[in-house]
């Protein structure tokens, strides 16, 4: 999910009302309450709907994890993503939490639920004909780029798919080795 259209956040908003503590299921506490139901050292947030915890201040809600990257570095850039580590949205344990640009944060992304290959960066490409091709496809500097179009009736059995998955997987081998930041979580 995509952080780029999160509210500017200054660590002065938050460092009144939060205290980081791990042992918290969201690390973070109130140290300020803001309505008569919360006590001072109350576990901070719920859990969101998309696995994230989240946490209402001032009728505007945020993500834990960013109030939690900004206190601890009094900065967070509007324009990065506060990036899980570890892959898991619910650890929001400061040492498991970077910044990083909201293409690097993607390149740490797992499979998407709506991946009907099984294969990350490779699609079932139908043509007007109603010929099946398995396509690979990448993204580098915010533009895709698409492999050969492998024919699923040519092909044995998923040969097709492991042709396109191999040629993906070189693609993204090379973009490592130019400096582009997919991690070994990526796609898994």
């Amino acid at each position: 999910m995509s952080e780029a259209n999160t509210k500017v956040m200054k660590y002065e908003d938050f460092v009144d009302y939060f205290y980081y503590d791990a042992t918290s299921p969201s690390c973070l506490r109130w140290l300020k309450p803001t309505t008569s139901n919360i006590k001072v050292g109350d576990k901070a947030g719920v859990l969101s709907g998309s696995g994230y915890w989240q946490v209402t201040l001032k009728k505007k809600i945020y993500k834990v994890h960013r109030v939690i990257f900004l206190l601890f570095n009094k900065s967070l850039d509007s324009n990065k993503a506060v990036d899980h580590l570890n892959g898991n949205r619910t650890d929001n344990t400061m040492e498991k939490l970077c910044e990083k640009s909201f293409a690097n944060n993607k390149r740490n992304r797992k499979k998407s639920v709506n991946n009907k290959t099984g294969i990350n960066g490779v699609r079932i490409y139908k043509n007007k004909q109603g010929r099946e091709y398995a396509l690979a496809y990448w993204y580098a500097n915010g533009i895709r780029y698409e492999g050969s179009y492998f024919r699923l009736d040519l092909y044995a059995e998923g040969k097709a798919l492991e042709l396109a998955e191999l040629e993906r997987n070189r693609a993204i081998q090379n973009l490592i080795e130019t400096g582009y930041n997919y991690t070994e979580r990526h796609g898994k």
